[in-house]
């Protein structure tokens, strides 16, 4: 039987067709199978993904807790230290309020001291004005007494001549008789003249036992008038040392409030910087987590990021949120489809959370999120 007569023949046609069919089939199978194996490594791979986002999803989580529970430990502190520094400022503030009233007190006994020293001054110029008036009537009556006993003394020279006129008109009436008359006339001319000149010594005696006692109590008075300049000027020095010992005083209170002062400032600056740092702890953006009745999860995070997860799926991103819509930017992870960026209108329910209304382009539309 020849090779062409075999190859007509049924079975071996049967046996061909098999074969061809096995082949047909093997390499169905190889190819399904790499179809499968590819898919397979698609899935490992996204889950390897979704696996690592979730690690880093939760170590950001841990870091924010981390982050959060600092903040709130600073603020604590800060707070505290707050308490003491307000505390400290106060009691600087009245130790502050104490010195100014005790400098204000010392400026008014200053002034009070000077105006006093004025005074004294005044007083001793007076009494040396006085001083001098007395001197000057002082010098007034010697030389008053010095005329008068000029005066004295030429009266008594007045004296004497009339006495010598009397003794030469003795004399002359022995031997001029004939001019006795006239002598008698003369003589009782002298006799008037030394009358006269009596009259005269005592006025002139009165007058200088008159000056005597005016210069004695002059005397006295200028002694009062030295006793008291000598009081006055040692009540000026007592003064103007009291002055120099408040102005020491002055001086030595001034560095004092001074470095109040410059502490006062310096505490009120770390004050101020304290207040920033903590409102800027307090003005820090919070994050939100809001839920859905479908098991959908949202996290806003205060950086403008968020996260969405479902059944174990997640999609990272942006976000922008006013009050009347939501845009997710950026979307990364299990997003299946959907486009970026996505507007969704919203609108604010009892719970404190939203709802996501209908939109194009928003696959979110109709699902409702409450806070927590």
């Amino acid at each position: 039987m020849t090779m062409s007569q075999r190859l007509r023949e049924p079975i071996f046609l049967t046996i061909l067709a098999v074969a061809i069919a096995g082949w047909l089939a093997f390499l169905a199978m190889w190819i399904n199978a790499s179809g499968q194996v590819g898919e397979a490594q698609n899935q490992v791979a996204l889950l390897t993904t979704e696996r690592d986002t979730a690690r880093n999803q939760l170590a950001e989580r841990e870091a924010a807790t981390a982050t959060l529970a600092d903040t709130q430990r600073q603020i604590t502190a800060k707070q505290e230290e707050l308490a003491a520094i307000t505390e400290n400022l106060e009691s600087m503030q009245t130790d502050l309020g104490a010195r100014d009233q005790e400098l204000t007190a010392l400026a008014a006994n200053i002034e009070a001291r000077r105006t006093e020293l004025a005074d004294i001054e005044e007083t001793l110029a007076e009494t040396q004005t006085q001083h001098n008036q007395l001197s000057q009537e002082r010098d007034a009556l010697e030389a008053e007494i010095a005329t008068s006993t000029e005066q004295l003394n030429d009266v008594g020279s007045r004296l004497a001549d009339a006495r010598g006129q009397e003794q030469t008109t003795t004399a002359a009436l022995a031997k001029l008789a004939e001019e006795a008359a006239t002598a008698t006339a003369s003589l009782a001319q002298t006799q008037e003249q030394l009358q006269t000149a009596r009259s005269e010594l005592t006025t002139v005696q009165q007058d200088l036992a008159t000056q005597s006692a005016r210069q004695e109590e002059m005397g006295t008075q200028t002694a009062t008038l030295e006793e008291q300049v000598r009081t006055l000027e040692e009540r000026r020095a007592q003064v103007e040392t009291e002055v120099a010992d408040y102005e020491n005083r002055r001086n030595e209170l001034q560095p004092q409030v001074t470095e109040l002062t410059r502490t006062l400032a310096q505490r009120s600056a770390e004050l101020e910087t304290l207040e920033t740092s903590i409102a800027d702890a307090r003005s820090a953006p919070a994050t939100e987590r809001f839920t859905a009745t479908s098991g959908i999860s949202l996290l806003l995070n205060g950086d403008g990021r968020f996260e969405m997860e479902n059944a174990g799926r997640s999609v990272t991103g942006t976000y922008s949120r006013s009050e009347t819509e939501l845009v997710f930017n950026d979307g990364t992870g299990a997003i299946r489809g959907a486009s970026f960026p996505m507007t969704c209108p919203i609108a604010a329910n009892d719970n404190g959370g939203f709802t996501i209304e209908e939109a194009e382009g928003c696959p979110l539309g109709g699902i409702e999120f409450n806070r927590g």
